[in-house]
């Protein structure tokens, strides 16, 4: 049975009637925007709203993979909490678009077992945002004006004024060219000097990572960040894959199907970008046995991955790894 939750869209009632058309449904799930009509680069705060009876058992799906053209920026949730009788558990998204166009949010759907046994299904309302460009438009008719041309005039020209000018331009060409010969001696220079291979520069951000201490500060959901981030231009810059900029319902696909990876590798590079996804968006507070593990698996895909080695065909165990600081 699938059907719409239509009395938890908001109409222009009091809050009494509202109440009342809430009460006459065991269960309500809605979903609502801000703003439908946002320019870029500005934000838009998704959210998600679960209520029902609390006799009820009934659980807020993840609604993160739904969402595809917007960067989700941050994300949580409240409750579920009993208010006014009733079980209300939120969860909100902040996202941001970077291009001009216009999106959907498709309906969540979620199902429950109500009183008598019977299996129900819901779903949200689907979401609609426009997204226009912040440029502002000429006013009408600003380019249909036509400028007549002004008749060529005779101006004086004194040979000192004549001879200072041309020495100023002939310094400037001088200036241009010198930049732009140590430019190209530059670039030569960096070019005779082969770059980093991707598993280098990736160990070497997890060290830099590691030696701001976030574990120690407490600050583990942004250590999480910067952890997938790391993994991600690993990914991207060794087997180009793009990466840094997809969601990982988005990369896993192409990670299955690269014939790079061993079927062990693979499905413990879709494990660690899961995992770290839990603790940025669904606010997950791992201890330090996990944290310690979830690094060690980071570092353990790098080494038998990175160019020159030879890829196992199941996932092995490397020993002394170094290991991140301890979670308080």
């Amino acid at each position: 049975m699938l059907a719409f939750c239509s009395s938890c869209t908001v109409y222009r009632e009091d809050k009494a009637q509202e109440k009342n058309k809430i009460l006459l449904q065991p269960v309500c799930l809605n979903a609502h925007v801000d703003k439908a009509s946002v320019t870029v680069g500005d934000f838009v705060m998704f959210t998600l709203t679960l209520n029902h009876d609390p006799a009820l058992s009934v659980n807020l799906p993840e609604a993160g993979s739904l969402i595809t053209g917007l960067r989700i920026i941050d994300a949580g949730e409240e409750g579920p909490r009993l208010i006014d009788d009733r079980m209300v558990h939120t969860k909100w998204y902040k996202l941001q678009p970077d291009l001009v166009g216009s999106y959907v949010i498709p309906p969540v759907k979620l199902s429950y077992t109500d009183q008598r046994g019977e299996l129900k299904e819901l779903q949200s309302p689907q979401i609609f945002i426009e997204v226009k460009s912040g440029l502002q438009d000429k006013p009408a008719g600003a380019s249909a004006d036509i400028i007549d041309i002004k008749p060529i005039q005779e101006l004086p020209r004194p040979l000192l004024r004549v001879v200072l000018y041309g020495a100023v331009v002939l310094f400037l060409f001088l200036v241009a060219g010198t930049v732009f010969w140590l430019s190209r001696q530059r670039r030569r220079h960096r070019a005779a000097a082969p770059p980093k291979p991707a598993h280098q520069l990736a160990l070497e951000e997890l060290e830099a990572l590691n030696r701001d201490q976030l574990i120690e500060k407490g600050v583990i959901r942004e250590y999480y960040f910067r952890l997938s981030e790391i993994f991600r231009r690993y990914i991207e810059r060794r087997f180009h894959i793009p990466a840094v900029e997809r969601t990982t319902e988005e990369l896993v696909p192409d990670i299955i199907s690269s014939q790079e990876f061993s079927s062990a590798i693979k499905a413990e590079m879709r494990d660690i970008l899961r995992f770290a996804d839990l603790v940025k968006f669904a606010r997950l507070c791992p201890d330090k046995n996990t944290t310690d593990t979830e690094y060690r698996k980071i570092v353990r895909v790098i080494e038998e991955t990175k160019e020159g080695a030879a890829i196992p065909a199941t996932a092995g165990t490397t020993a002394n790894y170094s290991t991140p600081p301890s979670a308080n």
